[in-house]
């Protein structure tokens, strides 16, 4: 939207009279054009685009450092030939949840915050089995803790008609 002194529509050439809206705060000064974005304003789709990508990165940094206990050890037991194999699952994971991705996007959100904030309270309970796992010094506590904080950062995101898509990838990430 961009701002017209003087509360009256733009003159553009093309579209002679834009509809504008009157600020609600405002007493004759500017006012709101509805049609045109704001010179040199980013579209709002790739505002959301880099939200979601700083949001994800955030996310991702904060479950390293904070579950550094557990995945240092996951790592270095998969490098043992009997656990080789682990370095295939978060792949064959996030291939399995790209499967879904289209119908993820097709179904319709949850309603209301509830299911959100169940998801933020699985992750709360996760960090606190993580913190249980790291005092104790069992790391298996910290790597179920792990799986756990990833499930309810799912349920956050997509809500429980999403985890109904996002089981098998989910399970599959546990075994």
């Amino acid at each position: 939207m961009s701002w017209v002194p003087g509360g009256h529509s733009r003159h553009d050439g093309v579209n002679k009279q834009q509809p504008c809206i009157q600020h609600p705060g405002n007493r004759g000064g500017m006012t709101i054009n509805s049609e045109s974005p704001a010179p040199g304003a980013p579209d709002a789709t790739v505002r959301n685009l880099l939200y979601v990508i700083g949001l994800v990165t955030v996310i991702a940094v904060a479950g390293v450092l904070l579950f550094s206990f557990g995945i240092e050890w996951m790592l270095f037991k998969w490098e043992s030939p009997e656990y080789n194999h682990g370095y295939l699952i978060p792949p064959v994971a996030f291939y399995l949840l790209w499967l879904r991705s289209r119908p993820l996007a097709d179904t319709p959100a949850d309603s209301g915050d509830r299911v959100a904030w169940a998801g933020f309270g699985l992750v709360v309970i996760a960090l606190a089995i993580n913190a249980m796992g790291i005092m104790s010094a069992v790391v298996t506590i910290s790597q179920y803790a792990l799986i756990i904080a990833i499930w309810g950062l799912a349920m956050a995101a997509v809500g429980t008609r999403g985890m109904r898509l996002l089981w098998v990838p989910l399970v599959y990430l546990a075994l």
